[in-house]
């Protein structure tokens, strides 16, 4: 019996895991989606001051 606590508790934990690592990506995507668009934004802005 404790033995299929265990397997549980690891299976719980490797969700959680997961489900952090999900959040983690979302939010470095979104992330580096901003950081793409300023960069695009100060390209543009040096193009038009030439």
């Amino acid at each position: 019996m404790p033995e299929q606590n265990s397997n549980t508790l690891d299976e719980i934990m490797t969700e959680v895991y997961r489900a952090i690592y999900a959040a983690l990506e979302s939010r470095l995507h979104l992330i580096g989606s901003v950081i793409d668009a300023e960069s695009r934004k100060e390209i543009l802005a040096q193009q038009i001051l030439r």
